[in-house]
């Protein structure tokens, strides 16, 4: 009988796609809200003239794998080494600079030109002693933070179908997640929002990946990533006009940066960045008597590639 709480992940870059990286327990990475659709069946009918009501049979025309999980936006605990979850910031379309001792940033890659630069994971997904292995991943990542909870990453991704197999539990070594820090005045320290040092409640950013899954006849099964059109959405505490007017940026489409600084201790400082935020229309939220300023808003590049980042020192 497989236990719900034996359930575990292990993921691993591969070398070359579509082929398994073979994830150790050392692979093992720490997440919660795990759900995975182990087989993800697209059907045809075959609607066949035989004389008499009923339901027809069916061709199975690909076969996948989706899985959905989050992780606690939190570094490694060392400066300059890249997290576990990096690997999977990367299979969603991200590069990642590494300075040694100093910081590790994912930025936006070049999805139609670069295509071969983005990375792909393998995906080992047990369910107590029941083994899925899902070659080929790329998906889709959402940051969402609020205050007095624990900030967290989701990931979407979708994978070639390997088919489960009956296995023994590795050992698991669970290694550079620091421990999360909570949104709060004393662990997010700054936000800053068009220039302005905002008080926030709530903070999202949703890549917005086009994820395709593609088997051409003549081709090879392949997951990529066809377009990225990244929104969020911000709550501070509303402003006078003298302060700062949110309203007319939001008129004339004036850009403007967005920044939300989280953590106070090295290796676990936790940066997201969006240089050029579009404003949607400011609206109005009340939080336990206090009135917010509620903003969607839309990255949008400059040079290209360059419309967010994140920065972890």
């Amino acid at each position: 009988m497989a236990e719900t709480r034996n359930r575990f992940l292990l993921q691993k870059i591969e070398s070359t796609y579509g082929v398994s990286s073979a994830p150790a327990g050392t692979d093992a990475l720490l997440c919660s809200d795990l759900e995975i659709k182990p087989l993800d069946l697209s059907m045809e009918e075959r609607k066949l003239l035989r004389g008499h009501p009923g339901n027809f049979l069916e061709v199975v025309t690909r076969k996948m794998v989706k899985i959905t999980f989050k992780v606690e936006w939190a570094g490694s605990g060392t400066r300059g080494t890249a997290p576990k979850w990096g690997g999977l910031m990367r299979s969603c379309g991200f590069s990642e600079s590494v300075v040694a001792n100093t910081s590790v940033t994912y930025s936006p890659l070049n999805l139609s030109s670069a295509a071969g630069a983005v990375a792909s994971s393998t995906l080992d997904f047990r369910n107590d002693g029941l083994k899925h292995l899902a070659t080929g991943a790329r998906g889709t990542v959402s940051l969402g933070m609020k205050a007095d909870d624990i900030p967290q990453l989701e990931f979407e991704l979708t994978a070639i179908y390997g088919g489960p197999t009956d296995t023994t539990v590795p050992a698991l070594t669970f290694a550079n997640q620091a421990d999360p820090r909570p949104v709060n005045a004393d662990d997010t320290p700054t936000v800053l929002v068009f220039g302005y040092a905002a008080q926030m409640s709530e903070f999202s950013l949703d890549m917005g990946l086009d994820v395709d899954y593609r088997q051409l006849a003549g081709g090879s099964k392949l997951v990529r990533l066809a377009d990225r059109k990244p929104k969020g959405e911000i709550a501070i505490v509303a402003t006078s006009m003298a302060e700062k007017d949110f309203f007319a940026p939001a008129i004339a489409q004036t850009l403007g940066g967005i920044s939300v600084v989280h953590g106070t201790t090295a290796g676990n400082i936790a940066t997201v960045s969006v240089p050029n935020a579009a404003l949607g229309a400011p609206e109005y939220d009340d939080l336990n008597g206090t009135q917010m300023l509620k903003m969607g808003y839309r990255p949008i590049p400059s040079a290209g590639n360059d419309e967010v980042t994140f920065t972890l020192t």
